[in-house]
């Protein structure tokens, strides 16, 4: 049977792939032979008609003889064979082991691409066809953010760990995990639904956490919380037992524990989301555990005043009525005029009042010639009688 152009192409890259691996396997180590490298880059060329046919595959196999020496050498082909042959075996076994790692890390990543893209896409879709995206169930994401005033590594692992349980008590999972800040510590980690959920169900649950949080924090019986959250809740408590100031953000809920003169206390307390938009502003502020409410509630004021003050900047400069009184009296002559002969719909008799009275009050004198003629229904002057 003749060979095909399908043939040809499959055999022609299976010889590339021997050749590629036939010069990899014989170059191990940190030296490779690199012009070994550089004459397979030019012989692996797409427009060269067959790689095998290169002039450059006679340097090619001289290399590829010179690393089998080298390899027989290392693995102790020549003496002293026991030792090096297990260690090269040890060597073969690692690479074996990261392999297996590396291929179930692109695994998981595969995976985790697979469903960040549909919650983007869920996302985007509601927003482009206009729904609301608090009412619609959609894969929720919450921010977590803790400060630790003294740790240690043992310490800080206690304390990721307890944070992890307390959001999976309430159905949520770590999506995103950012590097921790040491010397004293903070670190960042995102934390989203397991389901999708609506707005207010994530309002709910994170109502829960706080809820435990206050009753470990007053020392009520913890009967009165769920059994699964007060359980992460204490651990979350004994993980920080020996650190004297700690703030943590779980979403909208804010715990806050200070220690003074050896007798520590605790605080919680749900975010307004101004005050959720400067913490993520200014996420140092959790850095100071014994004022942060305070710092937050005086960048609120402060916004609060800018924005005001950037209203009134927005409003339209209206000048006094004194120094539109020519234009008004004008614009009641015409407007009474065109009263008179189209009728109430352009002007009402009461509105010509209003802007007459306000003349008046203006001390605004209308002489004869600036006289308006006298409003539409209002009572007219009796006429002299002949005498």
């Amino acid at each position: 049977m003749a060979e095909t152009e399908e043939d040809y192409r499959f055999n022609r890259r299976l010889e590339r792939l021997e050749l590629i691996t036939a010069i990899l396997a014989l170059n191990p180590g940190f030296e490779p032979d690199r012009s070994a490298l550089k004459r397979l880059k030019k012989a692996l060329r797409w427009d060269r008609s067959h790689p095998l046919d290169d002039q450059n595959m006679y340097e090619l196999a001289r290399a590829i003889v010179n690393g089998k020496s080298r390899v027989t050498e290392d693995i102790g082909y020549e003496g002293d064979g026991p030792f090096n042959t297990y260690r090269f075996y040890g060597q073969m076994s690692y690479i074996e082991r990261q392999s297996k790692r590396l291929e179930v890390q692109i695994t998981q990543l595969q995976r985790a691409q697979r469903q960040a893209d549909i919650e983007i896409h869920s996302w985007l879709t509601i927003q482009s066809m206009g729904l609301d995206t608090k009412a619609v169930p959609l894969t929720r994401f919450i921010p977590l953010k803790v400060y630790l005033s003294d740790t240690t590594d043992t310490k800080v692992d206690e304390v990721a760990a307890a944070l992890s349980d307390l959001v999976e008590a309430v159905d949520f999972e770590i999506a995103d995990e950012f590097p921790g800040i040491r010397g004293s510590w903070f670190q960042k980690w995102f934390a989203k639904t397991k389901e999708v959920a609506t707005s207010d169900a994530v309002t709910q649950r994170l109502a829960k956490v706080e809820h435990a949080l206050e009753i470990k924090g007053l020392a009520l019986p913890q009967a009165e919380a769920d059994d699964k959250l007060a359980s992460a809740v204490e651990r979350l408590s004994k993980s920080t037992e020996s650190v004297p100031h700690a703030a943590m953000q779980v979403g909208s809920i804010l715990f806050v524990k200070v220690t003074v003169r050896g007798v520590p206390s605790m605080q919680v307390r749900t975010l307004s989301a101004t005050e959720m938009i400067q913490l993520e502003r200014n996420p140092g502020l959790l850095a100071s555990p014994q004022d942060i409410l305070k710092r937050l509630s005086d960048l609120c004021s402060d916004e609060a005043s800018s924005d005001e003050k950037k209203a009134d900047l927005a409003k339209p400069s209206v000048p006094p009525i004194h120094d539109n009184m020519d234009s008004i009296k004008k614009y009641i002559t015409k407007a009474n005029g065109k009263l008179a002969s189209k009728g109430p719909s352009v002007l009402s008799v009461e509105q010509l009042r209003i802007l007459e009275d306000l003349l008046a009050k203006e001390g605004i004198k209308n002489s004869k010639q600036d006289s308006p003629p006298p409003l539409l229904g209002a009572p007219k002057s009796p006429k002299n009688p002949r005498g």
